[in-house]
């Protein structure tokens, strides 16, 4: 058969399907991953948006081959992780919006003038008083996050970020409406602050994993969000800066005050530490490697499961159901033998155990090391 040309996806079918997905790939909502866009139907010329998803090149590359703790994603899997993970970025962005806004609840929001240069700002009292209630919308998502952060759980933690950063970058995008159109690069403001932040996770992972993506453990998701946070919170306070300078019966000084007291930046940093010191959890002996093996574990962008009776499973994202498909494991000495579904049939897969704790385990396979934390 023969091979079909490659059709560049449009800008605008492009940039929507980035928007939608949240520049994340849409099977392991790995933020800060490299992402391409990947036809479905494997047709290179057909850029129809029903047949194109985000995904990270990891992910990517499980469309085309088939393995050890992975499996192929095939056609119909990628487009239910893709409509089922656009549903979520959606219902996140209304939620965060609601938080975002509710203090402003009665005043219309404004409408950004036609010019692309003006004397003054637009609608400048309901600008005041939509920054006046930011404080009160920090407070708030700060104070819904900190029992995430108090947990230790990487997870929960790194939860309770993201959350506090869809906030703030709800707040961004209402500052953006009050500048002229295309004032962001010709960008809309939504787009433009989204790249921005999906930028900033991009940069604090990959800056914080010298040694390569993915082999800095879970507690990287969690300083990789505490950091774009701190970037987020600047933001604000530079765009408050700046449009308050146009605003007569405004004190930022005084306002700053009230943000700056509203809640202390950086509140997931004293967890950190403690999260750090108990992340490795005590020596397993190699002798009790089966025992303590069982139950769920989260290696490079997915999870995997080990149950008492020899199965085991791959789970793609936390809210993802776990993929058995005749999967078995055992464990001889040091060695964890690993056997799935290749193209020919049973395949087993070796590789060697290299340390293991109660709360992570590295496995070597040919000079290859990967790491994977408890994951309860």
């Amino acid at each position: 058969m023969a091979k079909k040309d490659r059709i560049p996806v449009p800008d605008d079918v492009a940039t929507l399907l980035i928007f939608r997905s949240d520049r994340t790939c849409c099977v392991c909502h790995q933020r800060g991953e490299p992402i391409q866009i990947h036809h479905i139907d494997e047709d290179p010329s057909n850029n129809d948006p029903d047949s194109l998803a985000v995904l990270c090149f990891h992910c990517h590359d499980e469309t085309q081959i088939r393995g050890g703790f992975g499996r192929k994603l095939d056609a119909a899997q990628v487009t239910h992780y893709r409509d089922d993970w656009h549903r979520r970025v959606e219902a996140r962005r209304e939620a965060a919006d609601k938080i975002a806004l509710a203090r402003e609840a009665a005043h219309a929001q404004a409408t950004a003038p036609t010019p692309t240069r003006r004397d003054a700002l637009p609608d400048p009292a309901k600008l005041t008083n939509y920054i006046r209630t930011l404080p009160a919308v920090r407070k708030d998502i700060y104070g819904r996050s900190q029992p995430k952060w108090d947990s230790g759980n990487t997870l929960q933690m790194k939860r309770g970020s993201y959350d506090v950063s869809d906030v703030l970058e709800q707040i961004l995008v209402t500052l953006a409406t009050w500048y002229p159109p295309g004032h962001f690069g010709g960008r809309e403001p939504q787009d433009f602050i989204n790249a921005v932040t999906a930028s900033r996770f991009t940069w604090h992972r990959a800056h914080l994993e010298p040694n390569g993506i993915g082999n800095g453990g879970t507690i990287i998701g969690t300083m990789v969000g505490g950091c774009v946070m701190d970037d987020l919170e600047r933001m604000v306070l530079d765009a408050v800066s700046s449009l308050a300078v146009h605003l007569d019966d405004f004190d930022f000084t005084h306002w700053k005050q009230e943000w700056d007291a509203a809640y202390e930046p950086s509140p997931i940093g004293a967890q950190l530490s403690t999260s750090v010191e108990s992340e490795l959890g005590e020596v397993v002996r190699s002798e009790d490697y089966a025992k303590r093996i069982l139950g769920r574990w989260l290696g490079p962008r997915k999870y995997v499961a080990f149950y008492a009776d020899g199965r085991w499973g791959v789970q793609r994202n936390e809210d993802a159901p776990i993929e058995i498909d005749g999967r078995r494991w055992r464990i001889e000495g040091n060695k964890l033998l690993l056997t799935f579904r290749g193209d020919t049939g049973l395949v087993t897969a070796e590789s060697t155990i290299t340390s293991f704790t109660t709360k992570q385990f590295i496995a070597d396979a040919d000079g290859h090391k990967q790491t994977y934390d408890w994951a309860p």
